[in-house]
C-alpha cells in the first residue's frame, strides 16, 4: 500500500474510508491506515468509533436496547505497538478484571488487523481473513505474486478486488477521494451546525470563539470559513 505523508497531514476532518450498514442495524467502518502517528492514532480511532456509534439516533420512547452494535475496523500496515502480537486485536469495554460489561460491553469493538503479522504460510493453510491481509500488505511484492495468484484462484471476491485495482484509473481515483473529501466535510458541517446556530442565537461572542477553537480540530480554516459563514482572516485571527 502506498501513501503520501504530505497528503495524510493536510487531513483535518474525519474521514471514513468504507461506511458498512448491515441488514440487522448493525455499523461498521473500515479503516486503512499506512502511516504512524504517535501521537494522534489512538485518539482517532477512538473518536471514530464515537462518531460511528452517534450515526444512530434513539427516537423518543424507543428501548435504549434498540442500539445495535458498531465495529471500527482499522487495517494498519504497521504494528500498532509490540505488546499486540496477533494479527488481528479486538477490544471492547471491560473493566480491570478483563470482565466484559454484559451485553453492553460489545456495542462499541475497535479492532485493528496488522498487515506486517500475517503469517508467511501456503495458501490451502490460510483462513479467509489471511487470504485477504495477504492480498492486501503483498499485492504489489513481486516477489510474492505466485502465492497472490493462489489466493485468487480460491477466492472470488479477492479475483474481483484484484481486477478492480489493475483497472482503476488514477483520474477516477482522483475523482473518488475529491467527492469523499466533499462528503465528509459536508458531514462535519451538519454535526456542527447546532452548536453554531446556538452560538450565533446567544450572540455570545466569546463563545463563538471557542466553537471556532473547536472546529480547528477536525477542520482547515477553509472549511471553518464555510461553515460559520465568517472571513478567513477573522478566523485565522481568533485562531492566533
Amino acid at each position: 500500500m502506498i501513501a503520501d505523508r504530505s497528503e495524510i497531514a493536510k487531513q483535518k476532518h474525519p474521514r471514513m474510508d468504507l461506511l458498512v450498514s448491515f441488514d440487522d442495524g448493525r455499523l461498521a467502518n473500515i479503516e486503512m491506515q499506512v502511516v504512524y502517528d504517535p501521537e494522534g492514532f489512538y485518539y482517532r480511532m477512538f473518536y471514530y468509533e464515537i462518531r460511528l456509534a452517534s450515526r444512530q439516533v434513539v427516537k423518543e420512547k424507543e428501548p435504549y436496547s434498540n442500539f445495535h452494535p458498531v465495529y471500527q475496523i482499522v487495517i494498519t500496515d504497521f504494528i500498532i505497538s509490540s505488546e499486540y502480537e496477533e494479527l488481528v486485536e479486538q477490544f471492547e469495554h471491560r473493566n480491570k478484571k478483563g470482565q466484559s460489561l454484559k451485553a453492553a460491553g460489545k456495542l462499541m469493538q475497535l479492532i485493528f488487523i496488522q498487515l506486517p503479522k500475517v503469517p508467511l504460510m501456503d495458501v490451502k493453510d490460510m483462513s479467509l481473513l489471511e487470504k485477504w491481509s495477504f492480498f492486501l500488505k503483498y499485492f504489489e511484492d513481486e516477489g510474492k505474486q505466485s502465492i497472490i495468484e493462489d489466493v485468487i484462484k480460491q477466492e472470488e471476491g479477492i479475483a474481483m478486488a484484484d481486477k478492480i485495482i489493475k483497472y482503476m484509473s488514477q483520474e477516477w481515483i482522483d475523482q473518488l477521494n475529491e467527492e469523499f473529501e466533499q462528503l465528509s466535510l459536508n458531514d462535519s458541517i451538519r454535526m456542527e451546525n447546532a452548536r453554531i446556530k446556538w452560538a450565533k442565537e446567544e450572540g455570545r461572542e466569546e463563545g463563538q470563539k471557542d466553537l471556532i477553537k473547536l472546529l480547528s480540530q477536525t477542520m482547515t480554516v477553509e472549511e471553518i470559513s464555510k461553515a460559520t459563514q465568517k472571513p478567513i482572516e477573522e478566523i485565522q485571527n481568533i485562531l492566533k
